[in-house]
């Protein structure tokens, strides 16, 4: 996407207008805007064009700038809350595909939907136009620009949804200035911030130091951030057409962000049943009851010791009739939403959930004026991060309550009946290391009235990403027998630990201890094979792009054309570590692959701008994105990553420019779409295809059957062996946006936003289906679909579901039962739990005179509109949507300010105190249901909550 590049005609001078010694007047750089020109909500320009100054008027693509007075006024601190007031834009709670899987939650920052499409942690936001992996703060930014739909025109490497864009706080050569602010809540919140700039030549050197100390809490126990940030930026204006900006940052960032659910429910089906006990080991347990889905051992966090909890019973999870329907996996469960013996309030998670990121950031740019025309910049910029983190699997976010009358070893087990808490202790290592170089030059030419005047931009970047990440789970260090031994990744090896509970009791008590505060003689740490990686990628970048204003700038065009060449190294887990405790085989370690994979993509950027006068315009623009794929995720049937995803989007509308620039307003229509997105989930079929594969191996037919697929017959089972993590599939989003700025008056400043959205998925793991009926007639040829499933040398069996016998064709049908209850059905299906439409407003009212000079009052609302949560029926022919409830939330903010003297020198002061959900709205918001409509997955919606916040300025 290519949005226009700077104006010719700026009347508001920015940070380098400051004059020298000599009174030479500094020229206005097209790459800089000044934040301090923006008024109120008003922002006239953005860089999120061309990465240069531009008019918003001029910008033919959606592009919203949210000032530093707009995110005060919210009490914002950072893109997660600023984005309650975006337009089309919600967080990812935690699921993935319907899954409550949370993973993401704790090992990395927010993550937003955008247009109903995602815009992933890596590809969502950036500062000052570098990618950027860490979530910021608002102690060191300016301003935010949010720019939607593809935009690889301006990022290279992007997501289709759209990008947040962060200015960071720079040295500034005009005036000196000292600001500190104090923020607590009703959580006992502890935020100081320190903002000092300090001119050091007077017009030609400056610095500037940002300092943060944050302690927050949450109605939650245990969730929290702690953050100690600091940034220092100077800037040095070596000559009147010469300015060199060098910042860095240093921070560490200690945060739980807890599911916003309650856990898996595990309490409604046991209390049903009576709360029934369990006496053997192992008859099936009865109603209410279930045996350990995985073997384990236990630690039980109480006496200490660890125990083979093998063939024994918990409360089983609760059930509904829809269980296999389309949309619900079988392996999914349902959350807890019966809060009357669990309260709502409690972390399961408990204190050891969360992540510490440790991170340092470095920017150097030059940037100069060759001739009036000619503006040049050279930047540098480097990040490197470490995330430590400690997750849980949904399995782990619950309470179970154990049936079990005896302990293993058969003795009376002290703790039939009661609740427990476990949680296997998981140790996530991910460490991030990013350098870019980029040259970027803007040309200014006048060819007059008929031939119009120009803009040119071009791009040369080179970047350079390499990411290395290694998760371990605790193991039994022997687990006694050579099977076992032999295969460390078994979950028999595993090792939960346990904590008996009192529901009734404190809410920090209902929560898994922190695992990181006991270490367990005869334990492992064993790194599992899908989470050891180490990749490294290079891009190379080339852009061009040309503005042109014709018709004394009634039409303003936009055209713009980028390469990218990117090289990256995968890599491939292997037994290449030593063996630990008395396991007989090495541990995973990523081998990183010598030979990279090349992709080259081209994106293209039109667009048109029309005024058709000087307060109403109209706007087109196509864009294009391009972006690489996920390398976590290991798409069907296992042996690759998914292809690079691809987007394309139409926007067109009109804007409005009112009351001289005080009113901005702009209406768009947009088409966007995504190609070859992946993610994790989707995945059906691997057992099946994997127990095909070994009972011809069995019985002696593996060789025909390749022969049949002209396959290498020298393959064995275990070569074809399918481990996929995901799939991939498209994505259509369309729809409508409002949006509108004011200050109407001096003292009147408001926002409202307006979307309406409808986003589908078709085109759901083709690659399974592909896969299948590729090999279902050499599979079933002969009597080869008659052997027994897993079975060597059992005669050739009819297909009779009646006979207790399962065999390949039998199989198959199952695998393409699967293919088309999880990914044919689902065709054209809606993303469950986004709001269809959502509206936010926005306003503060400064009065300026009389007895009240000085106070300022405002608030907000905050409507989500019906969101599907469902389908009636698994037929595309037939199925109606389920809609939940839209809602409603209020916020509030009054505040005061004044202007005094402080021991001589001029002071500003400010306090201002803030409400957020005034009406403390507490239901749950449904983000999935059964085809009757019954609740299955939620989230909690965020409870009232006050914050006081003042700031001194001098």
């Amino acid at each position: 996407m290519l949005l226009p590049g700077a104006t010719w005609a700026q009347t508001a001078a920015n940070d380098n207008s400051a004059a020298l010694e000599d009174d030479t007047t500094i020229y206005l750089n097209p790459f800089i805007i000044d934040a301090e020109q923006d008024e109120g909500y008003v922002a006239q320009n953005a860089a999120s064009g061309s990465r240069l100054s531009a008019s918003l008027k001029d910008t033919p693509a959606p592009i919203s700038v949210f000032t530093a007075e707009f995110m005060n006024d919210i009490a914002a601190t950072d893109l997660s809350a600023l984005s309650d007031y975006v337009v089309n834009t919600e967080r990812i709670p935690g699921f993935q595909n319907g899954l409550a899987a949370g993973s993401n939650q704790v090992e990395f920052d927010t993550q937003f939907r955008i247009r109903g499409l995602p815009a992933s942690s890596n590809t969502g936001r950036s500062v000052n136009f570098f990618k950027y992996p860490i979530a910021v703060d608002s102690y060191n930014i300016e301003r935010v620009e949010f720019a939607r739909g593809p935009n690889s025109i301006l990022f290279g490497v992007a997501a289709a949804a759209g990008n947040f864009n962060v200015s960071t706080k720079k040295a500034r050569l005009d005036r000196d200035r000292i600001e500190v602010s104090f923020r607590t809540d009703e959580y006992d919140q502890a935020r100081v911030a320190v903002d000092v700039n300090q001119t050091l030549v007077d017009g030609r050197w400056a610095l500037r130091l940002n300092a943060l100390r944050d302690r927050e809490n949450s109605w939650r126990p245990f969730e929290h951030k702690d953050a100690d940030r600091f940034a220092v930026a100077t800037k040095w204006q070596i000559t009147p057409s010469t300015v060199l900006d060098l910042e860095y940052e240093t921070g560490d960032v200690d945060q739980s962000r807890l599911v916003p659910w309650a856990g898996l429910d595990r309490t409604t089906a046991y209390f049903a049943a009576g709360q029934p006990t369990y006496g053997g080991f192992p008859p099936a347990p009865g109603a209410g009851l279930e045996l350990v889905r995985t073997n384990y051992f236990v630690y039980d966090t109480a006496t200490g010791t660890l125990t083979d909890w093998r063939n024994s019973a918990v409360s089983a999870l609760a059930s509904h009739p829809d269980w296999n329907a389309p949309f619900v996996p079988p392996d999914q469960q349902i959350l807890l939403s019966d809060f009357s013996v669990i309260p709502k309030e409690a972390a399961i998670a408990g204190p050891g959930y969360g992540n510490v990121v440790d991170y340092d950031t470095f920017t150097a740019t030059l940037q100069q004026r060759v001739t009036d025309d000619l503006n040049l910049e050279l930047a540098f910029n480097r990040v490197e991060d470490s995330y430590l983190s400690n997750a849980l699997t949904p399995l782990d976010i619950t309470v179970y309550w154990d049936p079990n009358v005896n302990l293993p070893d058969r003795t009376p087990n002290p703790n039939v009946g009661r609740p427990f808490v476990e949680g296997s202790a998981g140790i996530r290592l991910r460490e991030e290391l990013a350098e870019d170089l980029r040259f970027t030059a803007a040309y200014d030419l006048d060819l007059g009235k008929i031939f119009g005047r120009h803009q040119l931009a071009g791009l040369l970047e080179h970047r350079m990403e390499e990411t290395t990440r290694i998760a371990t789970i605790e193991k039994i260090a022997d687990p006694g027998t050579a099977a076992l031994r032999r295969n460390p990744d078994n979950r028999a090896n595993n090792i939960k630990r346990r904590t008996y509970i009192d529901v009734n009791g404190p809410l920090e008590g209902i929560a898994i201890p922190d695992w990181n505060d006991t270490d367990v003689a005869g334990t492992v740490q064993y790194p599992s094979q899908n989470g050891v990686y180490d990749y490294r990628s290079e891009f190379d970048s080339m852009m061009i792009a040309a503005q042109s204003h014709f018709w004394e700038n009634r039409i303003v065009t936009t055209l713009g054309y980028r390469e990218d060449k990117a090289d990256f190294y995968d890599s491939e887990s292997m037994r290449t570590g030593d063996p630990l405790g008395a396991y007989t085989v090495g541990t995973w370690e990523a081998v990183r692959n010598a030979t990279p994979d090349k992709y080259k993509a081209i994106t293209r950027s039109q667009g048109v701008v029309f005024h058709a006068t000087d307060k109403i315009s109209v706007f087109y623009n196509h864009a294009s994105n391009f972006a690489l794929p996920n390398p976590q995720l290991i798409v069907f049937p296992g042996d690759r990553g998914p292809p690079p995803p691809r987007g394309e989007s139409d926007d067109w509308g009109v804007k409005f420019s009112l009351f001289e620039g005080k009113v901005f307003a702009t209406v768009t229509r947009y088409e966007t779409s995504a190609r070859d997105d992946a993610d994790f989930g989707l995945v059906t079929g691997n057992n099946n295809i994997n127990d095909i594969w070994n009972t011809f191996e069995m019985n002696g037919v593996l060789a025909d059957v390749l022969s049949d697929l002209n396959m290498d017959t020298a393959l064995t089972a275990s070569d074809l062996q399918v481990n996929a993590g995901g799939n991939t599939f498209d994505s259509d989003s369309e729809g409508w946006e409002f949006e509108v700025v004011a200050n109407p008056t001096r003292s009147l400043r408001l926002s409202f936003n307006f979307s309406d959205n409808k986003t589908v998925r078709s085109n759901i793991g083709k690659e399974v289906l592909a896969y299948a009926d590729l090999r279902a007639a050499a599979w079933t040829s002969g009597d080869r679909g008659g052997y027994v499933i897993n079975t060597a040398g059992a005669p050739i069996t009819p297909n009779d579901p009646a006979d207790g016998l399962t065999t390949v064709a039998e199989t198959l049908d199952t695998l393409y039962s699967g293919i088309e209850n999880t990914l044919v059905r689902p065709e054209g299906a809606r993303y469950l739990g986004s709001p269809t439409q959502s509206a936010n407003l926005r306003a503060n009212y400064m009065f300026r005179e009389g007895s009240l000079k000085g106070f300022s009052v405002g608030g907000g609302v905050r409507w989500r509109g019906d969101s599907v949560v469902g389908y009636t029926s698994s037929d595309p022919a037939t199925r109606e949507l389920i809609n939940g409830d839209a809602y409603t939330l209020v916020d509030f903010n009054v505040g005061y300010r004044r202007d005094f003297e402080f021991f001589g020198k001029e002071t500003k002061w400010s306090i201002q105190f803030n409400v957020n959900n005034v009406f403390d709205e507490d239901d749950l918001i449904p983000t999935e249901t059964f085809a009757d409509g019954t609740l299955r997955q939620y989230v909690f919606q965020t409870p009232r909550k006050w914050i006081l916040s003042t700031k001194f300025e001098f």
